[in-house]
């Protein structure tokens, strides 16, 4: 659990997650887009980060999308490390989520989180 309040909103497209990030922004609030959860609730637990407004990104089907489009690779930013090591589409990928955690940790931590945290990333919507 985290020490402080915070709203939270679960929007249904890519429009209405910026649109809520700007007006939680024009509000002064300190808003945070979340995918699996992870990184907010082990930084929030010890005070790391705070948020007063989370945007679950979870509800939007662009964030879900895992596969070939026009001989491209296509990763939603919500998808868990789990998807990767089971479909073996990526052998690269795969074989890095293995490295990650446990298995059920995996579950939860995305591959938007992951990447943040490689790259220093203080904002990421979705990775294209």
């Amino acid at each position: 659990m985290l020490s402080y309040n915070f709203e939270y909103y679960k929007p249904k497209s890519i429009k209405e997650a910026i649109e809520q990030y700007q007006t939680s922004k024009s509000q002064d609030k300190k808003p945070l887009y979340y995918g699996g959860g992870t990184e907010i609730l082990t930084l929030g637990r010890l005070n790391y980060i705070y948020t007063d407004a989370i945007i679950d990104l979870k509800g939007i089907p662009e964030c879900k999308v895992f596969g070939f489009q026009n001989n491209e690779l296509i990763i939603g930013s919500t998808l868990s490390l789990s998807v990767f090591e089971e479909n073996k589409v990526f052998p690269l990928l795969t074989n890095t989520s293995k490295e990650i955690a446990d298995y059920s940790s995996r579950n939860s931590i995305t591959i938007i989180t992951s990447i943040k945290q490689i790259k220093g990333f203080n904002q990421c919507l979705f990775l294209l």
